[in-house]
């Protein structure tokens, strides 16, 4: 066979081997009724000729797939490479194979993905909405595939979701800058709408009230949840006046762009501005300083989602939400306002030294100049 022939069929198989179609197809599905000698030469040719199966042929024939479509907004976003991960190994174990699209926070895109998905038989999706209140979604949600939501849903939700209280865990990440003394505190805000950054944003404003600080909106900027969305909104918060002390991003990319964008104007962190952000990405261990954080289980975002969409496909009812819990990540970025100073002062004291040296440095390069033939 020639390889730019078509794929080899069963009817080739059986040409070669000398056997009927019906039984090179048993002997290749593991039917008892073949005898092991003929199974082992018809399994051997299909290998020698390179034979595939057609899946979705044999997903029509039998009514089942083993396919389960997963749909992210951003793949290349950290958070959701974890995600992804664990889907797929908690979905593999369960004999399933997955299908996997990315909507780049695009819902013309995101309803063009979930269309291919089902037009593949997926027997169910994990979707991490664009907008869990698009009608493409809605529509998807009151069908026939059973679905389970990740981390974004609308709040009158009760059907199958799993996701982390965003409400709690920005609601603890400001009494934690408040405990360490700080009370003007700013927050950058996502700024498409999404539903997890009204979650934030309320657990923001909730710290800042149960501590019987106002909430001002002054004091909020919306932004891209992108490290390019936290340089932006640097200049806001140096523009601020009187500046906040600590500054809780949305998620850690824009708090590791802001921290960054600092840096390069002569900020020091945190004897400037404290910065915290959300998510805990692998990154915000080795960005210097470490970022201090909330810390998402996307490991049990990814496991406990793809479970609970196994189980809903075998027949089970369909389960109630999943709320986990987040934890607060303390790490270099964030210091107590008794401790600003010290941070200031090991900043300082060492641009005072190098411009010493520098000085000392010109000094005898002009006396060199001077002194030359």
């Amino acid at each position: 066979m020639s390889p730019k022939s078509s794929p080899p069929s069963l009817r080739d198989i059986a040409e070669v081997a000398g056997v009927s179609v019906n039984t090179v197809s048993r002997a290749l599905t593991g039917k008892p009724d073949v005898n092991a000698e003929t199974r082992a030469r018809v399994q051997a040719l299909a290998r020698e000729l390179g034979y595939m199966p057609n899946l979705l042929a044999r997903s029509l024939l039998r009514g089942r797939s083993w396919l389960v479509g997963l749909v992210v907004t951003d793949c290349t976003n950290p958070f959701y490479a974890g995600l992804i991960r664990a889907a797929e190994a908690t979905l593999s174990r369960r004999g399933y194979g997955m299908l996997l699209a990315t909507s780049n926070e695009d819902s013309a895109k995101e309803s063009r993905a979930l269309t291919i998905l089902q037009e593949h038989r997926v027997e169910g999706i994990l979707l991490t909405a664009v907008d869990v209140r698009m009608d493409h979604v809605q529509k998807l949600l009151s069908g026939r595939t059973p679905v389970v939501l990740l981390g974004r849903r609308d709040p009158a939700y009760a059907g199958p979701f799993v996701g982390t209280d965003n409400v709690a865990g920005a609601e603890r990440m400001v009494r934690h800058l408040i405990a360490e003394g700080h009370t003007q505190i700013a927050h950058i805000a996502r700024s498409d709408g999404a539903t997890s950054g009204g979650e934030r944003l309320a657990g923001y404003r909730n710290g800042l009230t149960g501590a019987g600080i106002g909430y001002n909106r002054r004091m909020v900027f919306p932004a891209a949840p992108t490290l390019e969305g936290g340089e932006i909104a640097a200049d806001w918060v140096l523009g601020l006046s009187p500046g906040p002390t600590a500054v809780f991003a949305y998620n850690d990319s824009q708090a590791i762009g802001l921290m960054r964008a600092l840096q390069n104007r002569g900020k020091h962190i945190p004897g400037d501005y404290s910065i915290v952000g959300f998510d805990d990405i692998q990154i915000s261990r080795l960005v210097s300083p470490g970022l201090t954080t909330v810390a998402q289980p996307v490991d049990q975002i990814g496991t406990r989602g793809a479970e609970m969409l196994v189980d809903f496909v075998g027949g089970n009812r369909a389960p109630a939400p999943m709320l986990l819990q987040p934890q607060l990540v303390k790490r270099q970025s964030a210091a107590g306002i008794s401790a600003r100073n010290i941070y200031s002062e090991r900043h300082v004291i060492p641009q005072q030294q190098k411009r010493a040296v520098s000085a000392q440095t010109q000094t005898r390069s002009n006396r060199s100049t001077r002194d030359g033939p």
